[in-house]
């Protein structure tokens, strides 16, 4: 289901393809498979998110508010997808009971393409090293998307506010390390951990330690 589990492999969109534990049980329940459950890889959609919004998107208040790593409302806003591989606008929805205008449940979320008006062309995640153009991004492999707080109101390319980042992250030993453009060494990052830069025009950028974990072998949690 796109919405409840959108980056789990099984789920109908293009995504992270996170092996967890539902695509196990899928397994486990066929009797040809024995399942390594300690294995399993946890994903930061709907992770500690409670159950309303299995329900109804369009019947849940603030919804963007309260679901902010699986949800959006502002279009000109540049955010991280759910899986921190990509990074684009509110433009994509996952719609369910389609079909019925009455039924029909629409859940904005994040577009995992961004379209660069100026060169006509689409780029779509971090570790893509030809993405130039988003302010204070260190692309190429290895990089995550991250939060971060744009002092500017408004970048180059006519976008209100950026809150994403690509920057380069490390995982040793359980230690999380990012560097951001502009930075010649990394910086350790604890969870909820902020680092201030001096990049011109870029803030804070917030380090979801956790949710990178998950795609970074030696950090993976067990």
């Amino acid at each position: 289901n796109g919405r409840h589990a959108r980056d789990e492999l099984m789920a109908p969109t293009v995504g992270a393809g996170y092996h967890t534990a539902l695509t196990m049980a899928v397994f486990a329940d066929m009797e040809y498979y024995r399942v390594n459950w300690s294995m399993a890889e946890p994903m930061g959609c709907g992770n500690s998110s409670g159950c309303e919004f299995l329900e109804k998107c369009n019947a849940t208040d603030n919804l963007a508010g309260k679901y902010p790593r699986m949800f959006c409302d502002a279009k000109e806003t540049l955010r991280c997808t759910s899986d921190r591989r990509h990074f684009g606008t509110c433009t994509a929805s996952i719609a369910e009971n389609k079909g019925s205008s009455v039924n029909e449940d629409v859940c904005p979320a994040v577009s995992s393409d961004f379209h660069e008006i100026s060169s006509g062309t689409t780029y779509r995640t971090c570790p893509d090293e030809n993405v130039r153009h988003l302010r204070g991004s260190l692309t190429g492999g290895g990089s995550w998307c991250l939060d971060a707080e744009l002092l500017e109101k408004q970048d180059r390319n006519g976008h209100k506010s950026v809150k994403a980042v690509c920057a380069q992250v490390s995982c040793a030993e359980g230690t999380v390390k990012a560097k951001y453009l502009g930075s010649s060494v990394c910086q350790r990052c604890p969870q909820g951990t902020e680092i201030s830069v001096t990049l011109s025009g870029l803030g804070k950028l917030e380090d979801q330690v956790t949710e990178v974990r998950r795609g970074v072998h030696h950090c993976r949690q067990r």
